[in-house]
């Protein structure tokens, strides 16, 4: 047959004048022994170990669910503030156009009455009526445009 069909000994071989050989060999739970104490204190760090890392992940896991909640207490906070920053900001625009309108109404009320001019008293009044409502108008539309962001989720 073929040599790399037949199985070939072992590297070394065993003397049997050498002295180790003439030794009964020991059954593998004494040969064991001597390593549980130490496997028992590598299994005792490897559970202290994991029970370290599972207490750092819980406080990890605690300090990410404050900050989530601390931010959403700062979102809230900063709506509230935004709200208040436009209703400041819409009462300004109209403390500021009042006299406006009332120095254009008194000048289309003069054009009409005093001189005369219709036409002219009525066009400004039109436009007058035209400009207030697209400003009310605009205004509701960019408050729209504003608050849609914030109501989905």
């Amino acid at each position: 047959m073929n040599d790399e069909s037949t199985p070939k000994g072992p590297l070394t071989r065993l003397d049997p004048d050498d002295h180790h050989a003439q030794s009964a060999p020991e059954s593998f739970a004494e040969v064991i022994k001597p390593l549980v104490p130490v496997m028992t204190s590598y299994l005792d760090h490897q559970a202290h170990a994991s029970e370290q890392q599972t207490q750092l992940q819980k406080q990890q896991l605690d300090l990410s669910r404050m900050q989530a909640q601390g931010s959403l207490e700062f979102a809230k906070e900063r709506l509230k503030s935004d709200d208040k920053r436009q209703s400041r900001q819409f009462w300004l625009i109209v403390m500021l156009l009042v006299p406006i309108v009332i120095v254009a109404l008194g000048t289309s009320i003069g054009l009409v009455f005093l001189k005369d001019n219709v036409s002219a008293g009525i066009f400004l009044l039109t436009h007058l009526v035209a400009f207030a409502v697209g400003l009310v108008g605009g205004a509701g539309w960019q408050r729209a445009k504003q608050d849609a962001p914030r109501q989905q989720p």
